[in-house]
């Protein structure tokens, strides 16, 4: 039932074989669900909201963010550096640097900031790339976990500010 049976076939061994579907947003959009779970059999879910945060010049959305009188003084982002690509690792990690610098300098930044991180499971140029951005972000006053800490992670998320 193909036209083209060559490139039906190349298409369906890319869905299934290589989950070509499995983008970024996508792996990040399971990893915050996964922590929403973890948020909420604690039971400090309520406590936390998506948000966006910044100024009309300079904004940013968080998945977790908590607030006290208008003033965020948490928030926390499942950041995805897996890819297959060192690229791909050092631009989407350097772009939530960004992020965080901006809103640093637009005195926007919460009091405490969290990124809980899935990065290669190797070393060689993906681990060095993982590292580097995993340095910068704390450089930058980012507290950086391994997603897979969820303990370390909760810790965090209870603690008052």
């Amino acid at each position: 039932m193909a036209d083209d049976l060559k490139e039906t076939l190349a298409e369906l061994y890319g869905h299934y074989v290589e989950r070509s579907f499995v983008t970024r947003e996508y792996q990040e959009t399971v990893l915050e669900r996964g922590m929403r779970k973890w948020l909420y059999k604690a039971g400090i879910v309520e406590r936390f909201e998506r948000a966006e945060l910044g100024n009309d010049e300079y904004h940013v959305t968080f998945p977790f963010v908590e607030q006290r009188k208008d003033h965020a003084v948490k928030a926390i982002k499942p950041l995805h550096l897996g890819h297959n690509q060192t690229t791909k690792i050092i631009e989407h990690g350097g772009q939530w640097l960004l992020r965080i610098n901006q809103l640093r300098k637009r005195k926007k930044l919460p009091d405490s900031v969290l990124f809980a991180v899935q990065g290669p499971q190797e070393d060689g140029p993906k681990g060095n790339a993982y590292r580097e951005i995993v340095g910068g972000l704390q450089e930058a006053g980012a507290t950086v976990l391994p997603y897979a800490d969820k303990d370390s992670i909760l810790a965090f998320a209870v603690a008052n500010s």
